[in-house]
Parts: C-alpha cells; structure tokens; sequence
C-alpha cells in the first residue's frame, strides 16, 4: 500500500448494500486506491488459503515445494479467469482438473499376482499345465 497519499484527502466509493442498491460514501485516498488496485498479492494469498494442504514434517524445502506449487495454482486460477472471463469454474473443480492432469493415470499400488521371473530364467507359471516351467533366458541361461 502506497502511503503517500495526503490524509486530508477524501474521495466518494460507491458500495453495494444488502437489498442490491448503491450508496455513496466517503474515506481517504489511500483506501481508495488500495480498493481499486487490490488484487495481486492479497487476493492470490486469498485464493491460495482456501484450499491449502496441511502439511506437518522436518524438512524445510517439502513447505517451499507445497507453497511454490500453491502459488502457482493461485496464479493459474487467476490467469485462466482473465483470459476466460466468461468461464463459470469454481476454485475447487479447478484444483481437481489440475490434479487430475498431473497425476494421469498414475497408481503407485503394484499389480496384484506373482511377479514373473522368466527374464532370468526362472520359474513362470504355465496356465495349460497349472505347473511352474523353467524357461531359458538369454541373460541367465540355465545350465544343461
């Protein structure tokens, strides 16, 4: 906030009342002005508090990794409302898009069942006989 302003200095604001009308009333220059330029810093910090992950552990840069990707979320969101002002998206279906196409079809589960040891001349199973089969690989052959 810019505190140059003279103090003595009073300009009228329109605010909109409950009922939806609009009343005029006075404050100081600065005010004003804060008003009419507020949206940078203050509403990307807004933006950024609402849906904001708790996140509780001892090593510092996993709080600069989760507040970088915040602030860039915040900075996405506000972008993407002035470059498409007609786009009715809540902040919340915004945030789950982003997810969505970072983590793609990412599973970090394993695949259920037994991992083949084929590659290295182990056992695999063979569904005609329900029996384990030795097969030869060309990185391990198996000693005849």
């Amino acid at each position: 906030m810019y505190t140059g302003y003279d103090p003595a200095k009073n300009t009228t604001v329109l605010r909109r009342q409950k009922d939806g009308t609009k009343k005029s009333f006075s404050c100081p220059l600065a005010t004003a002005s804060y008003n009419q330029h507020m949206g940078g810093v203050d509403r990307g910090d807004q933006i950024r508090g609402y849906y904001a992950t708790k996140l509780k552990c001892r090593k510092f840069y996993r709080y600069i990794v989760k507040f970088l990707v915040g602030v860039a979320i915040s900075n996405s969101f506000i972008l993407h409302h002035h470059c498409y002002p007609n786009a009715k998206v809540s902040l919340k279906s915004f945030h789950e898009t982003v997810a969505v196409q970072l983590i793609g079809n990412y599973c970090s589960r394993r695949k259920p069942g037994r991992i083949s040891c084929s590659l290295f001349g182990g056992p695999s199973l063979s569904p005609e006989e329900g029996l384990f089969r030795y097969q030869e690989s060309e990185v391990c052959p198996l000693p005849r």
